[in-house]
């Protein structure tokens, strides 16, 4: 809110006859602040982990957005941008922590638990908390990093004739990304997107090639065959 002024004093008029009439009273002035907006918010863009790239070299796998997945229509008003700080991201959950999602190994529920401002994580219990999942927003450029600690347990099962190998898990209803504007004289505005939708697991399947190896007639091989 602007601000606001007032005084008392005397006022003159005059009569219907053109004599003079004197009055006192009070006047006050007020100066309304002009608003912000981070309105028409919207999750852009899309992040994804792949299982079948943890065979070689085994698990954390991460992957990152590269840009913000938050976007929206910042109007600053008359006071403009404040400088420095504007805009800020951050992470929250959408309904709570409960999910779907289990570990492959072991059939371990995930519980989704807020461990800062700009980060959520994937816990488990397994001889005490686990991490199977992080999720993190650069606070300054909105740029989202999901890292997959262990392997999910995935929903289709079969022999891949229709892609059973590579089904999709997501975080679908379950994270919101927020972005907050602040003006020179410290008003703020948020808007707020839901981008769990966006951030997808891959699974990956088993192959079994065939192998031959060779051996000249009394020499010794090893290997697998």
């Amino acid at each position: 809110d602007g601000p606001a002024c007032g005084g008392r004093g005397p006022g003159q008029a005059n009569g219907r006859d053109g004599d003079p009439v004197s009055a006192s009273g009070s006047l006050t002035i007020t100066s309304d602040d002009d608003s912000r907006i981070a309105g028409s918010a919207v999750a852009v863009g899309s992040l994804s982990v792949d299982e079948t790239n943890a065979v070689p070299g085994g698990f954390p796998i991460s992957a990152s957005s590269g840009s913000a997945m938050i976007a929206a229509l910042f109007n600053y008003g008359a006071d403009g941008a404040q400088t420095s700080g504007a805009p800020a991201y951050a992470l929250s959950l959408t309904a709570g922590g409960a999910t779907t999602l289990v570990t492959a190994l072991g059939g371990f529920p995930i519980t989704l638990v807020q461990t800062s401002s700009t980060a959520i994580t994937g816990q488990y219990s397994n001889g005490g908390t686990q991490t199977a999942f992080t999720v993190s927003i650069n606070a300054t450029t909105g740029i989202v990093t999901l890292t997959q600690n262990i392997a999910l347990e995935h929903n289709i099962d079969g022999n891949n004739s229709a892609g059973e190998h590579n089904d999709v898990l997501t975080l679908a209803g379950l994270i919101t990304a927020t972005v907050t504007i602040t003006d020179r004289d410290g008003d703020s505005h948020e808007g707020r997107a839901q981008i769990g939708g966006n951030l997808s697991f891959f699974d990956d399947g088993p192959a079994a090639v065939a192998d031959t190896n060779m051996v000249t007639e009394g020499a010794v091989v090893s290997g697998n065959v």
